[in-house]
């Protein structure tokens, strides 16, 4: 039924579901039709030897952020790169990681320019107060923060569904069992999901969801 995401913020992480057309990696694949794509990158970037050690040992943690991009193999490019710099940028002058609302306005602005497109993006990250944030930013650019989002297709349908959940009281070990049923509802039989989490169990960091967890959802189910 072609690629969507499923993004869900609960009491103590998110947690996300792409089919299985999606693809978690590191670098761009060279596809001709528009595409999901989850990317992590760490709060702690590579920065110049001249910024010393010592200043940002207080103020830099190793935390994982998920980038998610809908569009085509240039959109995702300018998109993620604009976020590198811009994260970079920002590491630079403050010597802290750029807090995810304003990173979410950097790329809104980036979008609300790019007027011939329709890419979407969904932003997520682990905060140093032990939170999980959520950001979806359209195709005309207007970001919103979030507890449930979904961009690529069947998004609409999806969309209906998920209102009637309260993510916001669950945690992600419930939310795992919620979005499995609710994304099984929109793929092909064949399909397979790729699930993967940000919550407290994980320490902060993106990790992919245990398969015998998974397995055990799917026999609830």
């Amino acid at each position: 039924m072609g690629d969507f995401c499923i993004a869900l913020c609960g009491s103590n992480g998110c947690i996300f579901v792409v089919n299985k057309h999606s693809k978690i990696e590191e670098e761009w694949d060279d596809f001709d039709s528009d595409v999901l794509l989850l990317e992590v990158i760490k709060s702690n970037l590579k920065i110049p030897n001249k910024i010393r050690k010592c200043e940002l040992k207080s103020s830099i943690n190793n935390k994982s952020e998920v980038i998610i991009t809908y569009g085509n193999t240039d959109e995702r490019k300018l998109i993620f790169g604009t976020i590198i710099d811009e994260k970079r940028s920002y590491l630079l002058s403050f010597y802290k990681p750029m807090p995810l609302h304003i990173l979410s306005n950097r790329v809104s602005d980036l979008m609300r320019k790019m007027a011939s497109s329709n890419p979407e993006v969904i932003l997520a990250s682990w905060t140093n107060d032990n939170h999980c944030e959520l950001y979806s930013i359209s195709a005309n650019g207007e970001s919103n923060k979030c507890f449930g989002c979904v961009i690529g297709h069947q998004k609409e349908n999806i969309k209906e569904a998920l209102l009637k959940l309260d993510f916001r009281v669950l945690n992600v070990r419930q939310l795992l069992t919620a979005v499995v049923k609710l994304a099984l509802e929109f793929c092909d039989e064949e399909d397979d999901l790729q699930l993967s989490w940000i919550c407290d169990e994980t320490n902060g960091e993106h990790q992919i969801c245990d398969q015998k967890l998974v397995d055990n959802v799917m026999k609830c189910i």
